[in-house]
């Protein structure tokens, strides 16, 4: 997805921020804890891989409980709030009291990544991924090759793992996931 800082250079309080999420009808922002930036549209291949991440966890951990949403679940992290591409959320859901509100207890966060975004979610939005305490496990998911990033949760630290090619499979939640189902119809 493309990211348009909005409004250009200035700071904003998170009060600010979120009045300007709320009235924003066709768009969305995210925040860094200082500037907004708007959600622009992504292209083909990153919306078949969100779709595809999306059916393969929603097909995995629907017995287990869980809920999957794609694109849509605002999530606060401190004074930041993003919307990542796929947030997975089991058992009750911990929500701000802001309107709309935000989920504070994501257990599985996924970012595809693009050119327009890929430093923005490599940097800050990793950093505050990592800092939600129910999070368990975070993936970063390449569009210009098969290769996923994965972040998984071991006691306090984190344990960074890199699936790669076609015929790859990542193990997520004790469940095994094929890089082809990932790119299916990408590469």
């Amino acid at each position: 997805m493309n990211l348009v800082e909005a409004p250009p250079g200035s700071r904003l309080t998170r009060q600010q921020y979120l009045c300007l999420d709320l009235g924003a009808e066709e768009a969305r922002f995210e925040f860094d804890g200082e500037r907004a930036y708007m959600m622009a549209g992504a292209s083909l291949e990153h919306n078949r891989i969100a779709s595809n991440v999306h059916a393969a966890l929603n097909d995995r951990h629907r017995e287990r409980g869980c809920d999957v949403f794609q694109s849509d679940m605002r999530v606060r992290a401190g004074e930041r709030y993003t919307y990542p591409d796929i947030v997975m959320l089991c058992g009750e859901p911990e929500l701000t009291d802001e309107n709309p509100p935000s989920l504070l207890n994501p257990e599985l966060l996924v970012e595809v990544l693009s050119p327009s975004t890929e430093e923005r979610d490599r940097s800050w939005k990793l950093d505050q991924y990592l800092d939600i305490e129910r999070l368990q496990e975070c993936w970063l998911v390449e569009t210009d090759a098969p290769r996923i990033q994965q972040y998984v949760r071991d006691g306090d630290a984190w344990t960074r793992r890199v699936a790669q090619g076609t015929d790859a499979t990542l193990k997520s939640f004790g469940l095994d996931v094929a890089l082809s189902e990932i790119y299916r119809r990408v590469f």
